[in-house]
């Protein structure tokens, strides 16, 4: 059964790229053939400690992963936790620590860039340069996991992060994380794509079919207004783990309908703040800012977010630095 899970979540995280491209379709006229290479089973594992069917993580102390097709080489350095991180993070940390913790999905996670190209890690670097006299380091550790909803995100904080007890939480969202259940979605697709092996192919259109059939299934099924109350449900049970400063952003271009939600839950919650201005890289010139076939930021877009974060961080004395 471990080794069908595996399987079946190895093909799921084939299908990121179109996860994107869902959301975004207004922006293209259409699917372009891609060359993908599926992540291999050997390279991920089943935490035994969450209690969602299809919750995975990276192997930990791994390095070497080359993903994507045509030019695209990305390299992850997953450290000892199972982090896509440069470092390995001391549980317990110092007065002199101000430490820092992001959460969300691919777009967290970076995918498609080398791990030091990943805008949590430029943050890391740019945080780093202020002068300080109250603390000796900054430290921004990468919780995000491509493929993951709101759900699972906050799994991972549960598992992973709490023990770090950080100072901030950082949560990029998006439209489509509003969008898919993975518990429910999960199943439905498996259940769609009976010849799922098939998947591994150039075409990407055989990944978006099932994929968005499954998640209209479950829309179907349920009604748009049931999986929002469920997703706003989901992102509340982070209030049991986690009480200290909280801060959603999202990009400017992000439906409203999502932003209300995110901005509700930010006015409910004590120490939250709803940032729905970051800078909108949709509106820049695609090959720009993106990778050549979808629309997950590639270096360039990982550095403007990065310093849109750094800036709003810096301008509303988020980062306390005397």
């Amino acid at each position: 059964m471990k080794k069908i899970i595996l399987i079946l979540i190895c093909v799921q995280l084939c299908v990121i790229i179109v996860l994107t491209f869902i959301i975004y379709k207004k922006h293209i006229s259409r699917i372009k053939k891609v060359n993908v290479n599926p992540i291999k089973k050997e390279n991920i594992s089943v935490n035994k400690e969450s209690t969602l069917h299809w919750f995975y993580e990276f192997k930990a102390n791994e390095q070497g992963y080359d993903y994507g097709g045509g030019s695209l080489k990305a390299v992850y350095d997953i450290n000892s936790d199972t982090l896509n991180e440069r470092f390995d993070y001391e549980i317990n940390k110092d007065d002199k620590t101000f430490r820092i913790i992001t959460l969300g999905d691919s777009f967290t996670f970076g995918y498609g860039v080398d791990t030091k190209y990943n805008w949590t890690e430029l943050l890391e670097d740019k945080l780093n340069q202020l002068s300080c006299t109250n603390f000796n380091k900054m430290e921004v550790i990468n919780l995000g996991v491509s493929a993951y909803d709101i759900q699972y995100s906050v799994e991972r904080f549960k598992l992973r992060g709490k023990k770090y007890n950080p100072d901030l939480v950082l949560w990029l969202l998006k439209g489509d994380d509003f969008q898919e259940i993975k518990e429910i979605v999960q199943p439905k697709w498996n259940k769609i794509n009976n010849e799922r092996l098939k998947l591994f192919t150039p075409d990407i259109v055989l990944y978006a079919q099932p994929l968005q059939k499954a998640i209209e299934e479950m829309t179907n099924e349920l009604g748009e207004s049931t999986i929002l109350q469920m997703q706003t449900r989901f992102l509340n049970e982070i209030k049991n783990y986690y009480t200290d400063k909280l801060i959603l952003f999202t990009f400017n271009s992000t439906q409203e309908k999502y932003k209300l939600i995110m901005r509700n839950f930010s006015n409910k919650r004590k120490n939250t703040l709803f940032y729905e201005n970051l800078i909108d890289i949709y509106n820049k010139e695609k090959d720009a800012t993106f990778l050549p076939f979808d629309y997950h930021p590639n270096n360039l877009g990982h550095k403007l977010i990065a310093e849109d974060m750094f800036n709003y961080l810096v301008k509303n004395k988020l980062i306390p630095c005397n």
